[in-house]
């Protein structure tokens, strides 16, 4: 199954609902909190709203911004990457129950044997990155960039290197802590397995093989007017930055449309199949959707989960409450990214919930995405 456009009650869902869901957010555009904003609902492979809201200034000033607009993805890089593992994993060149050690020897010190690829997928590592960012800004890191592969990105070689001899802030499984390191040696791995760049890998086995045209690692600067641009004032100016779309970040640096976003989710909710493309076997789609870390604890900034819920790259839903909503299932698995960006998949409602924005102020005091509201919106337009 792909993905085609129709009318709501072809989906099950109703028009009304959907109508009331695209003034929220032309509200949204209207009233300031995002100057542009595209999304896109499909259920049971069936596009009932795909829109885009942008204020006039902004499109003035940086348009004229399109329904195929790029945004910059940010951490919805790092299910993205983890895919990429599960394809190695299901080729057998790649086992997530084995340690970084076996594919990285210099990923060394104290406790280190004993992380996985399993602890760098969920943010169970140990690995704390304010260690790393302290030996790069001390230069106790001493890295030798004349050692730097031909087929690497200098900075990101710079920062994964680094991270070699870091210790670990707690023993890996035991808690859950945030880290976008881990993403960047999930790259490494992949560049050293298969002897590709990673952002060579990701295009040849993943975005076009999928038809996903607009999805890359490393944006061709002809493209660049095609970006959502993040004013000075926006309040992550450091998007406004061409630089962010010239290196390879396996946990922040993917850049993508809504639509290409939706295909990379509808590949899931098939359970791997995209139109005659199987990306993913069945099994690698649940492995990577199911909460991998049951009885782990997490924290992230103000918010504490007693069970983390976390699976392969992807945020799992479970009992947590958070910016998935009220309505979805259990089963429902999503990431956003810094900026404001969201991708949201509700397997038992059959549902893909995309929202990209460029956020510039607080909803009702919330922190600055208003994913909840949205996706509750989305989910109650369902009327069968």
């Amino acid at each position: 199954m792909g993905l085609r456009y129709g009318h709501p009650h072809e989906a099950g869902m109703c028009e009304t609902r959907i109508a009331k869901l695209e003034a929220l957010q032309q509200d949204w555009v209207d009233r300031g909190v995002s100057p542009i904003i595209v999304s896109l609902i499909a259920r049971k492979g069936i596009i009932v709203s795909h829109k885009l809201y942008v204020d006039p200034e902004y499109d003035k000033t940086y348009g004229p911004m399109k329904l195929d607009t790029i945004f910059q993805l940010a951490s919805i890089s790092k299910p993205v990457t983890a895919t990429g593992i599960m394809v190695l994993a299901e080729e057998g060149k790649v086992a997530v129950a084995l340690p970084v050690q076996d594919y990285i020897p210099e990923f060394a010190g104290e406790k280190k044997e004993n992380v996985l690829i399993h602890h760098l997928l969920t943010h169970t590592s140990g690995i704390d990155e304010n260690n790393i960012w302290s030996s790069i800004s001390s230069g106790e890191a001493g890295i030798d960039m004349d050692r730097c592969p031909d087929n690497q990105q200098p900075d990101i070689y710079k920062y994964v290197t680094a991270g070699y001899q870091a210790p670990l802030s707690f023993f890996p499984g035991t808690e859950m802590n945030y880290c976008g390191y881990g993403f960047t040696l999930l790259t490494e791995v992949i560049r050293r397995v298969t002897g590709r760049s990673f952002q060579d890998f990701m295009a040849e086995r993943i975005f076009q093989p999928l038809g996903m045209k607009d999805t890359t690692f490393i944006v061709p600067p002809d493209q660049y007017p095609r970006v959502a641009k993040h004013p000075p004032n926006a309040p992550f100016p450091r998007f406004a930055e061409y630089e962010n779309l010239t290196k390879p970040w396996g946990g922040s640096g993917l850049c993508s449309t809504a639509y290409d976003m939706a295909v990379f989710c509808q590949t899931f909710l098939n359970q791997g199949l995209y139109d005659d493309f199987r990306l993913l076997s069945k099994l690698g789609v649940q492995k990577m959707t199911m909460n991998q870390v049951p009885g782990v604890s997490s924290r992230l900034g103000d918010e504490f989960f007693k069970e983390a819920s976390w699976g392969y790259g992807w945020n799992v839903s479970g009992t947590k409450q958070d910016y998935t909503g009220t309505l979805r299932s259990e089963r429902t698995f999503s990431h956003s990214g810094r900026g404001n960006t969201q991708i949201m998949v509700d397997p038992d409602n059959e549902l893909i919930a995309i929202n990209f924005q460029v956020t510039m102020k607080r909803i009702n005091n919330r922190p600055y995405h208003n994913f909840e509201y949205f996706n509750d919106a989305a989910l109650s337009a369902i009327v069968e």
